[in-house]
Order: structure tokens, then C-alpha cells, then sequence
């Protein structure tokens, strides 16, 4: 009897040293100089080109890159920024890209729920709205409270069914796709709660041509004024990369 308890507390022991020094693990943030790395893009008929922070996932090291995933036809897959680094200067295909527009100083990580300060980032960044976006240090630098904005090619548009805006009956795909776009004309589009309540968000979207589309979130409140506001910093910003991509023989 004594051997048989000897045991037990020998494999508690055990237990409790092992489940001590068992420690989750975490993906690595991605390098400072990954991130102020340029890279080039082709989506719709352009070719834009970003620094990769501004597509860096809260869930390393994927990034908001997305491509159709390799032997299918009708899945998307999210580029790692390592593979966007190493494809580099050659323009990537890709049907979306979700692109933030706030604070580069700091990098949100979803495995920690925490913040990394690297204001060292902005220094190293070439293109000067983006070294403006770092140093403002989360204040609005573009449109009037835009954060972030999806860039997608207009067929991607009957995939995009992930529902942004909290308890509604519809995602934003499909209220975007409920819309009569014209090239230029901002829409937005403001749907109910499921229990029927008004949503405070809404769905904003611009056609920039027939290929390309801009899908951002806006708040109910926010009037014609801001919804103008934002459209305009992002047709300001699509040129600013587009120009940047093809500026010189960068690009091949």
C-alpha cells in the first residue's frame, strides 16, 4: 500500500513539474525591416505597391494578402509575408487586400492580445504617407476617421460573405452586391440588427473603376461629409501607389 501511494504522489510530482515548464508557443513578430519592406501588388488592372505593415496580420506571420489557394477554384488563402518578401520585385496577383491606414508604430499581436511598440519603424519607411501615418501616432492622417479599408477585385466581391458589422442578417459582401455602383460615387449602406434594432455601423464602398473596388466600415452617425472625406483619401492613396509602383523601371 505505502509502494502504491509512493507512486501516485511520484507521478503527481511528475505531473506538475511537466504542466510547470510545458510553455505555449508563439509565432515571433515579424523583423522591423520585414515589415518596412515595399512590396508590389497587381490587383484589378493596376499594380500598387505598400509597405508590408500595412497588410501585416494580428496573427502572425500570415498577412491580409489574399490569393486563390493553390488546386482550388473558389478558396482564398492569406499570403505569410515571407513568402510576399521573397516573390519580390515581381507584382503578386491578388484578389484583396485589407490594408490599415492607422498607427505603424505599434503592432497589435492576437496570440498575446498585446501591443509591440517599434516606433524605430517609421524612420525606415520610403514613402512618406506611410512615415505620416507612423509618426501621427493613431491620429486620423487620411479621410476623416478612416482606419482601414479592403482593396479588392469586383469578382472577389461574391466571396467577401465574412460579416463586418456585428449581429445583421446580411454580411457585407452581400449588402455591397445589393448595390448600384458607379466608378467615383460613394455608397453606403446601413442594415439592421437581427433583433431589428438599427446597426451603429454601416458599410461603406467605392468603385474606383471597373475592376476595383474599396470596402471600408463607417459609423451610422458619420454623414455624407465623412463618407466624401474617406472616398477621397482613399482614391488620394490607391494613385500615391500606383504611381509609386510604376514609377521608373522598378517593376518588372
Amino acid at each position: 500500500m505505502r509502494k502504491y501511494i509512493q507512486i501516485v504522489l511520484w507521478l503527481g510530482i511528475a505531473s506538475i513539474f511537466l504542466s510547470c515548464n510545458t510553455r505555449t508557443v508563439h509565432e515571433p513578430p515579424p523583423s522591423v525591416e520585414l515589415l518596412a519592406t515595399d512590396a508590389n501588388f497587381s490587383i484589378g488592372r493596376r499594380i500598387v505597391r505598400i509597405p508590408l505593415v500595412a497588410i501585416a496580420s494580428i496573427n502572425f506571420p500570415r498577412s491580409k494578402a489574399a490569393v486563390l489557394c493553390e488546386n482550388k477554384s473558389d478558396e482564398f488563402c492569406n499570403l505569410s509575408l515571407d513568402e510576399i518578401r521573397e516573390k519580390q520585385p515581381i507584382p503578386i496577383s491578388v484578389k484583396a487586400l485589407d490594408i490599415s491606414v492607422n498607427d505603424y508604430s505599434y503592432l497589435q499581436d492576437a496570440q498575446t492580445d498585446t501591443y509591440i511598440s517599434m516606433p524605430e519603424l517609421c524612420p525606415m519607411l520610403s514613402q512618406q504617407w506611410a512615415k505620416e501615418i507612423c509618426l501621427n501616432r493613431g491620429s486620423p492622417v487620411f479621410g476623416e476617421y478612416l482606419r482601414s479599408f479592403t482593396l479588392m477585385n469586383s469578382d472577389y466581391l461574391k466571396y467577401a460573405d465574412i460579416s463586418w458589422i456585428g449581429n445583421t442578417k446580411k454580411s457585407a459582401g452581400e449588402l455591397v452586391r445589393e448595390l448600384e455602383l458607379e466608378i467615383g460615387q460613394p455608397q453606403r449602406v446601413c442594415p439592421n440588427e437581427e433583433n431589428g434594432q438599427p446597426s451603429s455601423l454601416c458599410v461603406a464602398t467605392l468603385k474606383l473603376d471597373n475592376d476595383l473596388l474599396a470596402v471600408w466600415i463607417v459609423t451610422r452617425s458619420q454623414g455624407l461629409r465623412g463618407l466624401t472625406k474617406d472616398s477621397e483619401a482613399i482614391q488620394t492613396l490607391v494613385e500615391l501607389w500606383t504611381d509609386d509602383a510604376t514609377d521608373g523601371n522598378e517593376v518588372s
